[in-house]
């Protein structure tokens, strides 16, 4: 049987079509309300009991929350849907770590409801967008009654389901440098079964000139409470010439660098040994990238 509860306590639903109408409520109601988009997080927490907003915002009717452009760096709306941000990956393969990540996520209500605003709030260790994202040095733009901030996605995320957002702020949008020439990025997991959430996963994003690593930067995700980045890994590659005993070297590294837990979806030991291949074929794969 699938999930068959229904919601059982009663709540205001309102639909602000402006920025300032959204800020204005999130000011009126404030911890009474709960924002929602595609609802893939929050309708599950609504059916199980785990919430009990008085109010429900829907923000997806807000145009500014529903665009992307791109003048350099790349702007995506926080309410974009991630069958709409794949397919911008999928013509760009300068994002394709990003790509890769969404194209990881096997089911098609997810992809198809979920948005990637969403996806980074709900602040899962094992979130995959928010994993690429890291490596491609994203930040968000949150907006509140106050004015506007810029948070580097790295200091964003504080713990599991807890980020740095402040009561009566709202995710803008998520913005991505632009990428510098001659770099190429991955991500991979290991499920469970497909489309499940991860046991582990790794992003790569590495800038290359052919035989040396110039510069990388390494996520590692659901090894620790939050996204993580190897900045330890990243200063070992950097300026090296790539081989197998660098390669070697870096995942011992990776492997002693990592925090994993034992839980239902794996083990300690089992996070920590895997780590090391996953790591050595994502880099892999963002190498061969830099080479076409």
């Amino acid at each position: 049987m699938g999930n068959t509860r229904i919601l059982t306590r009663e709540f205001e639903y309102v639909a602000p079509e402006t920025m300032p109408e959204l800020l204005a409520l999130l000011d009126r109601y404030g911890p009474a309300a709960t924002i929602i988009a595609g609802g893939t997080d929050v309708v599950p927490q609504l059916k199980y009991e785990k919430i009990s907003p008085d109010y429900l915002i829907d923000v997806t009717k807000i145009a500014e929350l529903r665009t992307v452009r791109r003048d350099g760096a790349l702007h995506i709306g926080a309410a974009v849907r991630l069958r709409d941000v794949k397919a911008y990956c999928r013509d760009n393969e300068t994002y394709a770590c990003l790509g890769d990540a969404l194209g990881s996520i096997g089911q098609a209500q997810v992809v198809n409801m979920g948005t990637l605003g969403g996806n980074i709030c709900t602040a899962s260790p094992a979130a995959d967008s928010a994993l690429a994202l890291l490596v491609l040095e994203a930040r968000v733009r949150l907006i509140g009654s106050g004015g506007e901030r810029v948070v580097p996605l790295d200091a964003f995320f504080r713990g599991p389901k807890m980020t740095g957002m402040e009561p009566g702020e709202v995710m803008a949008e998520i913005q991505v440098p632009a990428v510098v020439d001659h770099t190429g990025s991955a991500f991979r997991k290991i499920g469970r079964v497909a489309g499940d959430i991860s046991k582990i996963s790794c992003a790569v994003a590495v800038q290359s000139d052919g035989e040396r690593c110039l510069s990388c930067r390494i996520g590692m995700g659901a090894v620790g409470p939050t996204p993580m980045r190897m900045p330890g890994v990243e200063q070992l590659l950097s300026g090296r010439a790539i081989d197998a005993g660098v390669m070697d070297e870096a995942a011992d590294r990776i492997a002693a660098d990592i925090s994993p837990l034992t839980d239902v979806r794996s083990t300690e030991f089992y996070r920590r040994r895997v780590s090391r291949v996953l790591f050595k074929d994502t880099f892999d794969q963002a190498w061969k990238r830099v080479q076409r």
